[in-house]
């Protein structure tokens, strides 16, 4: 179990991680901004919560691709999206990139050329620093800067090659950015910082964290009184809930530095930046506790985003035998188009009879990383996916689910086509000649997307159909990852004359609005009135307890479809919640008209731990410890054996704090598990204490090949019982050293 060379270490969590993730995204060119980080710094340590976790078994995690805002444009608070924040009043009206100050200059003009971006005029009090500047716009991306100062002042830039220094003027100084894009082309820009008497302000933008894509974060620290906040970031779109608070929520789709500048009530300045590091999902066949993958079918990993190929150089993925570590050789092949990585295993030890392997693919800075030149999308620690293999699979998928349906007729012009498939499919065998639309006029062309979670299909037609047409779906050669193909086929389905113009809207919620007593591990299912575009989820649907947004992931069944949010931790007990979803779309492209909201409050909590804070709460059996290797919420989890395989003849117990169970007459224990054990060899039991009588065994007991899952066991108590302790006890025979177990977020609620 020892943790991979990506793996955060718990206490640095991604530190480091962002001169490295851009050197590499660059490859190595000159000059990306290392975002300074201005007073209190970055410490890029992971968060504690609200920040959700990749999915490994590819549940859950929308692979649509994450496009960027429009160049120029402006939120609600009127912020240069950009990434250049215009104070107080200065605002880009011409929405054209271009960095307007308060003193009513500009930078260089707005062209299809190198632009380059001093940032506006700033104010600082004398002693006190400040970050300027953003990256360079348009000309040919790699760029390298060159800052100079006038007046001369020794030492009062702190990084003179970098887009986003921090300067520290003794005396009012303007600054100037020269750059040069990697086609020779130059443009430069000036600032001025005014430096006054006075008392700086302190900027927390707080430190760097790691999210999945569009997921809700929290970022900043509490507000001082007197003190005014304004937030900006270097994307063209910043996803900022309140630009002018002190604590902001952001959701951004790709990795992206926030900063903020506060200034006191004297009109003194000072700046703080952060990175929200953006989970590179990925969704794996086979998945994560897989049982009984055929073993002559490929591995494959899909990734959300497009990969820097140089990533996956030899290291970045290993595959070995799950009980003795001994290498499995394998090819490995990167389909850009696809964004898939195809693991075809050539050893003569990976067969059916050894059955147990683990898949790795290295995390962190230095592991498989997107190309975005910017800020990187991160594995944010090694990814492994345990399995067992089984007998060859000869069968072809088929298709399950289909609409428009065969026959239909009066169907409106501006629908997509929906098609749900059997298995998991070869994302190679999906493109513009495997599924396809045609009327007698010929092709139809159509974007072609692939749900890896929910084995779906969505064919969307670029422009409205004809009206009271004939048109047909054609399915060939699409294949699942052993190579199995379908055989062709084909349906056909008729236009009306009408387009949909109705807007979707929820029909149903679970838990049901004003539901009280509601489990902590709770998902929330919501069903919608049609069809709708699932990749306009992600920043439509949030989960809040009172302000604070509850990090998840959402999976969206379009054969009933229905939309499911599984929070990234337990709720908090005893807790008000409130489901708001907005702006989803329906398959014509129609927005919900009007906001749907819904509330419920949890049941009472017991006993919780996610593992952040230590094992205070626990007795452990040597070696049981916190590890940092594996997680489901925040960095750490539990586990049996912290340093590698746990060992023959085992009898090993976590056992909890004796609680207080109040008036409760029963318990429920909810926990999340991964783990790989000798198979009905070796098992982990979940035991209960009631008042210190004696331990009693739950009737299940875990054993195998399991990816991360939510597990639960009710306990019927005693009359009269006041406390209660549970333990986890893993126990082994005398053959067979396998990786062990994780548990996280544990947590007992009474009704």
């Amino acid at each position: 179990m020892g943790g991979g060379a990506g793996s955060p270490d718990g206490a640095g969590g991604v530190a480091g991680m962002a001169d490295a993730a851009v050197d590499r995204a660059l490859g190595g060119a000159g000059g990306q901004a290392d975002g300074g980080g201005g007073q209190g710094g970055s410490d890029a340590s992971l968060p504690t919560e609200d920040v959700g976790q990749p999915d490994l078994d590819g549940g859950g995690v929308s692979l649509a691709d994450a496009e960027p805002g429009e160049a120029g444009t402006l939120d609600a608070e009127g912020i240069d999206q950009a990434g250049v924040g215009p104070e107080a009043g200065a605002i880009d009206g011409a929405a054209d990139d271009v960095p307007v100050a308060t003193d009513g200059s500009t930078a260089d003009a707005a062209a299809p050329g190198l632009v380059a971006h001093a940032g506006p005029d700033r104010t600082i009090c004398a002693g006190s620093s400040i970050q300027i500047g953003a990256s360079a716009t348009g000309g040919t991306p790699g760029y390298t800067y060159a800052w100079s100062a006038s007046p001369t002042c020794t030492g009062c830039i702190d990084d003179t090659a970098v887009a986003q220094p921090v300067v520290s003027p003794a005396a009012t100084t303007t600054f100037t950015v020269d750059v040069t894009d990697s086609a020779s082309a130059q443009a430069s820009d000036a600032v001025t910082v005014t430096v006054v008497d006075g008392t700086a302000p302190t900027a927390e933008a707080g430190p760097d964290v790691s999210s999945d894509p569009g997921a809700a974060v929290r970022i900043g620290s509490a507000a001082v009184a007197g003190n005014t906040y304004a937030w900006t970031c270097d994307r063209p779109a910043c996803a900022i809930s309140d630009a002018s608070s002190a604590r902001p929520t952001v959701r951004p789709t790709l990795s992206t530095r926030y900063t903020v500048t506060v200034a006191s009530s004297e009109g003194c300045m000072q700046t703080d930046s952060m990175v929200v590091w953006v989970n590179l999902p990925l969704a794996s066949f086979p998945e994560d506790g897989e049982t009984s993958y055929p073993v002559n079918a490929d591995l494959l990993v899909r990734f959300g985003a497009p990969v820097l190929p140089s990533s996956l150089d030899t290291g970045a993925v290993t595959l070995v035998e799950a009980s003795t570590g001994t290498p499995v050789t394998f090819s490995q092949t990167y389909d850009a188009a696809s964004r898939t990585l195809r693991v075809v295993p050539t050893g003569a030890n990976y067969d059916a009879t050894i059955a147990d392997y683990t898949l790795t693919l290295a995390g962190g800075a230095a592991g498989i990383v997107s190309d975005d030149p910017l800020w990187p999308q991160l594995l944010p620690a090694d990814q492994t996916v345990d399995f067992s293999v089984s007998a060859a699979d000869t069968a072809a998928p088929t298709i399950v689910f289909r609409s428009p349906a065969q026959g239909a007729t009066n169907i409106v012009t501006n629908t997509a086509i929906v098609l749900g498939f059997s298995e998991a499919l070869d994302a190679s065998t999906l493109t513009a000649s495997h599924v396809y639309l045609t009327t007698a006029a010929g092709t139809v062309p159509a974007a072609l997307a692939y749900d890896p979670a929910s084995d779906t299909v969505t064919l969307t037609p670029s422009a409205s159909l004809a009206a009271s047409t004939l048109h047909t779906v054609h399915v060939t050669g699409v294949a699942d990852p052993a190579g199995n193909a379908m055989s062709a086929t084909t349906w056909s389905y008729t236009t009306g004359s009408g387009r949909d113009i109705s807007a979707p809207t929820v029909i149903a919620v679970t838990p049901a609005n004003a539901a009280t007593g509601v489990t902590a591990g709770s998902a929330v299912v919501v069903t919608f009135s049609e069809m709708i575009d699932q990749s306009s989820l992600a920043s439509a649907f949030t989960l809040a307890r009172g302000t604070v947004p509850i990090a998840g992931s959402i999976a969206y069944n379009a054969s009933i479809r229905q939309a499911t949010f599984t929070p990234a931790a337990f709720l908090a007990g005893s807790a008000a919640h409130t489901v708001n979803v907005s702006g989803v779309r329906d398959l014509a492209g129609n927005p919900m008209a009007a906001a749907f909201a819904s509330t419920f409050t949890t049941a009472g909590t017991l006993f919780v731990d996610d593992f952040e804070d230590g094992t205070a709460q626990w007795t452990l059996d040597a070696p049981w410890d916190l590890t940092a290797e594996t997680f489901r919420s925040s960095s750490h989890s539990l586990t049996d054996s912290p340093a590698g395989a746990y060992a023959v003849d085992s009898n090993l117990a976590a056992t909890s704090i004796a609680f207080e169970v109040g008036t409760a007459t029963s318990a429920t224990v909810r926990f999340w598990l991964r783990g790989r054990t000798q198979d009905k060899q070796d098992y982990l039991y979940l035991e209960y204490n009631c008042d210190g009588t004696g331990w009693n065994t739950l009737p299940t007991a875990y054993t195998g090949t399991m990816g991360w899952g939510q597990r639960s066991q009710a306990i019927a108590l005693p009359s009269g019982t006041t406390t209660l302790q549970i333990r986890f006890r893993l126990t082994s025979n005398h053959t067979g050293q396998y990786d062990g177990v994780y548990i996280d977020d544990v947590v007992v609620q009474s009704p």
